[in-house]
């Protein structure tokens, strides 16, 4: 129409434009419905979240300590997953770590370098002997101040855990 000379170059651009300002809040819509969608599912994932157990119920029991030092001592500890019943994966007959002390854990795949540290955390469960963490049974030391004076980072580390039934 421009090269017939019937519309003005301006006519097309201004045709364009407003065209353009028509279509944007369409556009604009599409995008907010997706994220509609995508704020649905991680509330969802989020309420399944909320709804699982707790780690320790509140248990007048426990130790709560907001320091923790870090002098462990492990004797005849046996330690296993929650989750697995029959194998032993960390037997320690003795190993005491002081406050500030620097050690290295050295092995070949699948020595128990990991699980000794996830153990130190509290992350297993132990089944025969002692394991102590300033002097108080590491059981009895409630989970959220392990937590907050332990950072450990696994091998492979989740943002949440996942509970299998």
């Amino acid at each position: 129409m421009v090269i017939e000379g019937s519309m003005t170059t301006g006519a097309v651009v201004a045709a364009s434009m407003l065209g353009s300002r028509m279509i944007a809040p369409m556009a604009n819509l599409c995008g907010v419905l997706a994220r509609w969608q995508q704020v649905k599912a991680a509330k969802m994932g989020l309420d399944n979240i909320m709804q699982l157990p707790t780690e320790t119920q509140h248990d007048d029991s426990l130790v709560r300590r907001d320091i923790l030092h870090g002098h462990y001592l492990f004797e005849n500890a046996q330690f296993r997953y929650h989750n697995d019943d029959q194998r032993i994966p960390l037997r320690l007959v003795r190993l005491e770590i002081m406050p500030g002390e620097r050690i290295a854990i050295l092995g070949r795949n699948g020595a128990g370098k990991s699980t000794l540290l996830q153990a130190m955390a509290g992350g297993l469960e132990m089944i025969q002997g002692d394991a102590r963490l300033d002097n108080l049974s590491l059981s009895h030391i409630d989970m959220a101040d392990l937590r907050r004076n332990i950072g450990f980072l696994s091998q492979n580390a989740r943002l949440f855990f996942r509970h299998s039934a």
